[in-house]
Parts: structure tokens; C-alpha cells; sequence
């Protein structure tokens, strides 16, 4: 965090959600394990104008199906999205198949 010039605490902080599949790529959920990836809304800072062009449109197109149910002009979260749903990795020495953004 810093101190911004008008003293208020701005957050230097970037999150990482996973996704999964490409045409759509939607949120990374596994059933047989409980992973869920996330996002969300701030309910202590403001979003940046930098993310204007894009969380505008897609809390227009929700309509009314969440309304109260999210901070609106808060922070959008995650910043970035990878891939995170059954990846390949290899674990002492064994190849494993896992979920999330590690």
C-alpha cells in the first residue's frame, strides 16, 4: 500500500483467479474436489479508472440477478486470469493433475 497525495491508502496488490477452458473460458470450478476460483468487489477501495471499460459493461449485463449482493463501485478482483483447472505438473517425481493458480 501506499499514501496517496490527497492521504489515502491506495493498494498495490494483484490477484491471480483461475479459469478454465477457451471458447468461452469461464471461471475454473471442480466438482470433485470443491475448487472454485473467484473474484469479486472491494468493499474498502474504490475501483481504478483503468478498469472502467471493462467492469462497466459486465455489471450492465448482469441486470437486477445479484443486485445488493456486491460492492458495485468497489475494486474489481481478480486483475489477471490464468488457466487453472486440471493442469499437468509434476510432484516428487509423479505427474499430477492440478486446480488453481499456484
Amino acid at each position: 500500500m501506499s499514501l496517496d497525495a490527497d492521504g489515502t491508502f491506495k493498494p498495490f496488490v494483484t490477484t491471480v483467479g483461475g479459469t478454465m477452458r477457451m471458447n468461452p473460458e469461464v471461471v475454473a470450478f471442480n466438482p470433485g474436489n470443491n475448487y472454485a476460483s473467484g473474484g469479486g468487489f472491494s468493499n474498502y477501495f474504490a475501483r481504478p479508472a483503468y478498469q472502467d471499460a471493462f467492469v462497466e459493461p459486465y455489471i450492465t449485463s448482469l441486470g437486477d440477478q445479484f443486485k445488493c449482493l456486491y460492492n458495485t463501485p468497489g475494486r474489481a478482483y481478480p486483475d489477471i486470469s490464468a488457466q487453472g483447472f486440471h493442469y499437468a505438473t509434476i510432484w516428487n517425481g509423479t505427474l499430477v493433475s492440478l486446480d488453481g493458480t499456484r
